[in-house]
């Protein structure tokens, strides 16, 4: 409730100041990614949850309340909650109104009530701050309609500029000049939480070697399929050249792994079996080997696309010492 009416807050104040016309550094956040999104409903269905997009070819926010209603009702939640999130595209700061997709505003975005935590919320302050100490409330001097600058009532009223023009070109100058250093130092931080979160991790699994977990297979690559492991929240990889039952097909537009004799395939969503076989803690990377799990091929899905290959996947019980984690 507290984040509720804090994101309100910041909501009605960017409103305000636009009806003002002082300047504003705005938080933006596109529409999801398309590819991304496909991805996670091909794993739901695979899943067994069948969703959709409430209007074809858009991406709407009330599409990922749905969502979110709906993989609450499966026990590998916390994983597609996960999963989920990792499909939104981050926020920026811009000088320009824009949409923000994860709070479902069309526009007018921007953040106040938190300056302790974020340097764009004091910079916007500084322009409330403006406004209280050098803010215009009348037209001229000599005119008597006041408006009260600090309440709603002034929006729609005022038709003069409402700062003195070289605070409001001192304020413009200051977000120009701060957007680009604020978004990078988000990437960073972005970035670093990531790789603490993800030394973190892989720090506990080390002392778990030789344990077998169940998990969700969430990405297929020539080379493998990764699996987030329900119970601790972990990804790791299964080689492809730890499959030695079969010789597997990678079918990029399925999504999928499928043995050419045995038919056992390995899709997005499918639950597997996996033993933790090795840790590297300073490449954050986690080696497993299936020992149950996967789904079985159809004819249908034996027949519905053409095998694709990479190099260094053809002789899956080669090992192949020059894997590619770029994907990871």
């Amino acid at each position: 409730m507290v984040a509720e009416a804090l994101v309100l807050a910041n909501y009605l104040l960017t409103n305000h100041m636009q009806a003002l016309g002082v300047p504003v550094l705005f938080q933006i956040q596109a529409s999801p990614d398309a590819q991304k999104l496909q991805d996670f409903l091909k794993l739901l269905e695979n899943s067994g949850l069948q969703l959709s997009l409430t209007q074809e070819n858009t991406v709407l926010p009330q599409d990922y309340q749905l969502f979110s209603e709906k993989i609450g009702t499966l026990d590998t939640s916390p994983i597609l909650f996960e999963l989920l999130a990792d499909t939104l595209e981050p926020v920026e700061y811009s000088a320009e109104s824009g949409p923000h997709f994860g709070l479902a505003y069309v526009q007018d975005y921007g953040q106040f009530v938190c300056p302790l935590n974020r340097y764009a919320d004091l910079m916007n302050q500084r322009v409330l701050s403006a406004v209280f100490e050098y803010g215009r409330d009348r037209k001229s001097a000599r005119s008597k309609d006041l408006v009260n600058l600090n309440h709603s009532s002034a929006e729609g009223q005022i038709s003069w500029n409402v700062l003195p023009p070289e605070i409001q070109r001192d304020l413009e100058a200051t977000i120009l000049e701060g957007i680009q250093p604020l978004n990078e130092r988000m990437t960073w931080v972005r970035q670093a939480e990531q790789d603490f979160l993800g030394l973190k991790k892989t720090k506990k699994m080390q002392q778990r070697t030789g344990e077998i977990y169940k998990g969700l297979i969430t990405g297929i690559q020539s080379y493998g399929f990764f699996v987030r492991l329900e119970s601790l929240l972990v990804e790791g990889l299964v080689h492809v050249s730890s499959l030695k039952d079969d010789w597997y097909e990678y079918r990029a537009r399925q999504q999928t792994l499928i043995g050419r004799k045995n038919r056992q395939q390995y899709r997005l969503g499918d639950r597997v079996e996996v033993e933790i076989k090795s840790v590297d803690y300073y490449r954050q990377q986690i080696d497993l080997a299936v020992v149950g799990g996967g789904s079985e091929a159809t004819e249908e899905d034996m027949r519905s696309d053409e095998p694709e290959w990479s190099e260094g996947y053809a002789a899956p019980y080669e090992e192949d010492e020059d894997r590619d984690f770029e994907d990871e």
